[in-house]
């Protein structure tokens, strides 16, 4: 794939770059140095005025443990002077404080993953306008619910009442217009469940987080809004390890749940793109500050099943992994 295509795409589509508009281009020493320059080259032929900033590349803390590093002062600098900003790393700045407690309502963010292969399929292939419809679909509907059902054939079967005024997003790789930030690739919508009131059994056959792609499914029994039991193979019990290590109860309770859009992403692992996978279903715990709500905690785990049936109030807008509006 030519790195030169990829640009194109994140400049002229997902951020829409203009003339003389200041570009911020944020990499680390371990992002794909050919895509970056392909950007800064892109973005130049475009006519804009581009910074770009390779900062040094820091090593993780053990899986699933938060740690964000708080931008440098001059890198916030250029966060704030700029039109554009494409974030280009595995330490975004979309989960810094300083993000969050920030004035973004002129800027254009667009945060990719600099652990992500992009030479892949799902990058040049998607169909963004398509995606971005049935998002809207999507959450329009969500927005008039009180309750939603997520069940499958593996077995799952669970129910939650949505907090009121519903919360929901949805993310379709297009930072367009000032005040908007999204993620490419993108193609997921979230909202989240009121404290207390998640009740069921969910099985996941897709991916957890960190463990990986599932070799057998992992069953998980939620009651009030809590994980009570977890049940399966080898995996099972490494999961639960792990959520065990972090000896806090936040992480066995619900943080918030969506589904994928995108219909070129496949499971592979990536928990980024697995979450995004079309017809999947997504249920996260641990802390979730980032999505809006007041649970704080070391960590925060993903886990993905496939092929979901989606009921809002008692009406189905997605059957085996295909949505019906």
């Amino acid at each position: 794939m030519n790195f030169i295509a990829v640009a194109k795409r994140v400049l002229e589509e997902c951020v829409a770059l203009k003339p003389k508009e200041r570009a911020l281009i944020i990499a680390d020493s371990r992002s794909e140095s050919n895509l970056v320059q392909a950007m800064t080259t892109m973005a130049e032929w475009m006519g804009a005025h581009v910074i770009t900033t390779i900062v040094p590349w820091r090593k993780p803390l053990p899986h699933g443990y938060l740690s964000w590093e708080e931008p440098s002062e001059r890198l916030w600098r250029l966060v704030a002077g700029s039109d554009v900003v494409i974030d280009y790393r595995s330490e975004l700045v979309a989960l810094t404080q300083a993000i969050r407690n920030s004035d973004r309502s002129r800027l254009r963010i667009l945060y990719m993953n600099g652990n992500m292969d992009y030479q892949r399929p799902l990058i040049l292939e998607e169909d963004l306008q398509g995606m971005s419809k049935l998002g809207k679909s999507i959450t329009d509907a969500v927005k008039e619910a009180t309750e939603i059902r997520v069940t499958s054939k593996r077995g799952t079967d669970v129910m939650a009442q949505l907090i009121q005024p519903v919360t929901v997003t949805y993310d379709d790789s297009q930072a367009t217009e000032p005040g908007t930030e999204d993620y490419f690739p993108g193609g997921m919508w979230s909202t989240a469940a009121r404290d207390g009131t998640m009740n069921g059994v969910t099985v996941f056959d897709a991916s957890l987080y960190p463990t990986g792609i599932l070799r057998e499914p992992v069953t998980v029994t939620w009651e009030n809004g809590k994980i009570r039991e977890i049940n399966g193979g080898p995996q099972a019990q490494q999961w639960q390890r792990w959520l065990d290590s972090f000896d806090e109860p936040e992480i066995y309770s619900h943080s918030h749940m969506g589904g994928g859009l995108s219909k070129t992403a496949v499971t592979t692992g990536h928990d980024w793109e697995d979450l995004i996978t079309y017809g999947a279903a997504l249920f996260s715990g641990g802390n979730n500050i980032y999505h809006g709500g007041k649970q704080g905690g070391k960590s925060h785990f993903d886990a993905i099943l496939l092929n979901a049936t989606i009921y809002l109030d008692s009406e189905m807008i997605c059957k085996d992994g295909e949505y019906l509006i």
